[in-house]
């Protein structure tokens, strides 16, 4: 240690390694190695980015290598989510590093560069103030009044010295400000060159110059006289070439002369920069609502975390509670997070929080480009955003002074990422984030997760109830109709789609000039294709799966791995022509809509025709616009939409989800019938539901009819209680996939030899999964199981995993069988 200073650094890696790293930090960059910025090091054979999480004055290490760069001027992430991103390693069984990986943007981990941007007006008069009390600093301001923004790698190698303590001491100043850039990287920030006149100049002397030029340069003319003519004389190079037909050369030509000053200025991309939002209504809350809010208010008042579940049925007014809260948070100074599930982040729903926040609200979503990702999380992170809304990623947004996250539709699965490192759910994390930050945490929904519902109920959250509609409108009525029941069409062997009480409400409906939402969770055409002679079924040749036949271009997809093939037009096993199309999807739907209903326009919306650009938002404003009666989809129709004129919800097969072999098959159906029958009867016009289904009697459904939550709830956690399932236990799924299955048994049964049984948990299996090869590799998977009782955290089932994984890498090799740990997961599949 000199002088004080400590001089090695903690450093993990976006690897599956639980601990840091610790690297000597070389002198130059002893005041830039901060928690929270990354740096680049030798790791093992190659350099890596990692991330610093700590300085030491002392180390046990004898020899260690030494960080070679430092890749960011200030900290990426604050301590909070530092110390959020620790804590979700741990409960998760991952790598920090992996974690902090995750939430960044992509692209912005591996190759920003830091620029520094002269903030001085007049860099000649502040570089001679400088010149006596710091030449470097003199120096920098130099070359940045020639270059500005310039990278700092630039700068250093121009200057030959080190530059960051002078440029530290330059930035406290406020006379440069440091920044993210990604030359070269797929993802980086966006310039565009802006035109003016020179101040110089006097309208009169423009008007003599296009004069002058008028028969030797006419290019030129015309651009200082659009220059002339514009009220903000500030126009971009590329429409005033575009206006004007002219290249690039005759700018240049102008600057040149002096007669323009041409700026490079950043442009932020929008997603949602053509969105028109108009002034929100003035609205006045009612009982309910206000009750909760106060509620939410006075703990608002506290300052420190707490969580409430906020339970109200659809249509109750839950976003305005929302909207209010956020509006007292921005009051107390402090900046909110909304998590939204991505598929109800629609347009409806940010044109609504941007009417009342406007620039404050900063948006996230998978349909937007890296780059409109990029300069969303870049604004956040500079302070420019107040509030951030998105699905699960956004829970760790760059927000500072965070008062408030609300997590709306709770209860969704999407907010569980299982397909990747790190395995976490944003609901939960939520909580600790709130937890971290000592803000308030609402979780909304009009059908709570069995685990929110059960924690507020013995005390763990506040619960507050909207249990009616705004203005008192009545919930949908609600019909089950008994398909096992249903005459079949004379003269047609295909599956019954629409039954007789469907038709005639959709009749109905349209006589009346209403509209009508279809819901049916499985696109394409056929889920089967099948050999009526032999019994062949087309599967995928990755997956041990049937292909769904889609009419268009006559394929066969599969919709786990993508893979697409022609239908054969003859069977590959008997040569037979006779194919049976069996189960329906989004297509065939579409198909019996204009059979039985021509004439009537429909609008499909499913992953098929949402695939382009603003496609999403484009379907769902023809709709509601009026311009079609039908809006026929698959889960993408039964959350986040708000459409008066819907008075009928019809459901085509509420089965599909139910005969699941997964434990929370029951609950998903229930929660997804009762959202999408929320469609139905907004504002003044009674809605309608009708539900088709062979299992009418199951509780489930029965529930659903009646809109009774408190009923699912009991008999559904009866069931539970009954299997040790949560919430009354704490589960891990641990997969095994590879090409070679024996490998992959083998492996699955040398980890589960390395798990000791106790009386805390239950380890089931190794066994095939339910889906026993996707993408080619073979799936086997083992569910530890522990009881609450005995380990209420799950720490000792999670310990003795976390000790059999290290046992195991030691031992063994298994390089071509993967092993993902899953802890709480939403599917056992």
């Amino acid at each position: 240690m000199k002088d004080g200073k400590q001089e090695f650094a903690q450093i993990v890696f976006p690897v599956a390694v639980a601990h840091a790293f610790t690297y000597h930090i070389p002198e130059r960059f002893l005041e830039d190695v901060i928690s929270g910025v990354r740096v680049l090091c030798p790791f093992g054979t190659r350099k890596a980015t990692g991330f610093v999480v700590g300085r030491s004055d002392t180390t046990e290490i004898s020899q260690l290598k030494e960080i070679e760069e430092v890749l960011d001027p200030v900290p990426l992430f604050t301590p909070q989510v530092l110390e959020l991103a620790r804590w979700i390693a741990e409960y998760y069984l991952c790598g920090w590093g992996e974690v902090l990986k995750a939430a960044l943007p992509s692209g912005i981990h591996i190759d920003s560069e830091r620029v520094v941007r002269l903030m001085h007006s007049k860099p000649d008069e502040l570089a001679q103030y400088l010149e006596e009390r710091s030449p470097t600093q003199a120096d920098i301001v130099r070359r940045l009044a020639g270059e500005n923004p310039m990278r700092i790698s630039k700068l250093v190698k121009n200057l030959g010295k080190n530059v960051y303590s002078p440029l530290k001491q330059l930035r406290e100043k406020g006379l440069v400000r440091l920044e993210l850039e990604l030359p070269g990287a797929k993802v980086q920030a966006k310039y565009e060159y802006v035109l003016q006149l020179d101040e110089k100049y006097s309208p009169d002397d423009i008007g003599r110059m296009i004069h002058n030029l008028q028969t030797t340069a006419p290019k030129q003319a015309a651009i200082l006289a659009m220059l002339l003519d514009s009220a903000s004389n500030d126009l971009t190079r590329s429409d005033v070439c575009r206006y004007t037909s002219a290249k690039s050369a005759v700018v240049t030509a102008l600057a040149e002369k002096g007669y323009i000053r041409v700026e490079k200025r950043e442009v932020y991309r929008d997603y949602y920069s053509e969105l028109v939002v108009e002034p929100p209504p003035k609205l006045i809350l009612n009982v309910d609502q206000q009750k909760a809010l106060d509620a939410i208010k006075t703990s608002q008042d506290t300052h420190r975390f707490d969580t409430i579940l906020l339970h109200g049925v659809t249509g109750s007014g839950k976003t305005q509670v929302y909207i209010d809260a956020i509006d007292y948070a921005l009051g107390q100074g402090k900046s909110a997070i909304v998590l939204v599930p991505e598929i109800a982040l629609t347009p409806q729903t940010v044109r609504r929080f941007r009417a009342h926040f406007a620039e404050k609200v900063a948006v996230f979503h998978s349909r937007m480009s890296p780059g409109e990702r990029y300069d969303s999380w870049r604004k956040t992170w500079e302070g420019k955003h107040k509030i951030v809304i998105g699905p699960r990623s956004a829970i760790f947004s760059p927000l500072k002074n965070i008062g408030l996250i609300i997590v709306d539709e709770e209860h969704e699965p999407s907010y569980k990422q299982g397909d990747i490192t790190p395995r976490y759910h944003g609901r939960d994390i939520a909580v600790v984030r709130g937890q971290v930050e000592n803000a308030v945490v609402v979780l909304g929904s009009a059908t709570p997760s069995l685990e929110s519902y059960f924690n507020a109920l013995v005390g763990k959250y506040q619960l507050l109830l909207l249990p009616a509609r705004i203005d008192d409108i009545p919930m949908p009525q609600v019909q089950l109709v008994d398909m096992r029941h249903e005459p079949k069409v004379e003269g047609r062997t295909d599956p019954l789609i629409f039954s007789r009480a469907l038709r005639h409400k959709i009749d109905e409906k349209l006589s009346n000039s209403e509209q009508v939402i279809l819901f049916l969770n499985r696109r394409g055409f056929a889920t089967m294709y099948k050999c009526h002679s032999c019994g062949h079924l087309e599967k995928c040749n990755n997956c041990e799966i049937t292909m769904t036949y889609h009419l268009r271009g006559h394929l066969l997809k599969c919709h786990y791995c993508g893979h697409t093939r022609r239908a054969p037009e003859v069977c590959p096993e008997c040569r037979g022509v006779d194919v049976l199309l069996k189960g329906i999807g989004t297509q065939r739907v579409e198909e019996e809509l204009n059979l039985l209903f021509p004439g009537v326009k429909a609008l499909r919306m499913d992953m098929d025709t949402t695939k382009g650009r603003m496609a999403h938002d484009r379907v769902l404003g023809k709709f509601g616009s009026g311009e079609y009666s039908i809006l026929l989809g698959t889960q993408m129709v039964a959350k986040g939409l708000d459409f008066p004129n819907v008075t009928l919800v019809g459901v085509i097969n509420a089965d599909t989800e139910l005969l699941l072999p997964d434990f929370r098959s029951a609950e998903r159906t229930f929660q997804l019938l009762t959202q999408v029958a929320g469609r139905a009867g907004r504002k003044d016009k009674l809605g309608e539901v009708i539900i088709q289904t062979f299992s009418p009697d199951h509780y489930s459904l029965q529930c659903a009819r009646e809109h009774d939550y408190a009923r699912f709830f009991k008999a559904e956690l009866f069931d539970r209680r009954g299997l040790l399932y949560p919430p009354y236990s704490r589960l891990i799924n641990v997969m095994f996939k590879g090409i070679d299955e024996k490998r992959v048994i083998a492996v699955a049964e040398q980890l589960s030899k390395l798990l000791p049984r106790t009386e805390t948990y239950r380890v089931l299996g190794p066994t095939q999964a339910q889906l026993s090869k996707i993408q080619n590799n073979y799936r086997w998977q083992m569910l530890i199981m522990s009881d609450k009782q005995n380990d209420a955290g799950g720490r000792e089932m999670k310990q003795a995993l976390r000790d059999a994984l290290e046992a195991f890498k030691s031992k063994h090799h298994s390089t071509k069988v993967q092993i993902s740990v899953d802890v709480d997961p939403l599917s056992i599949l």
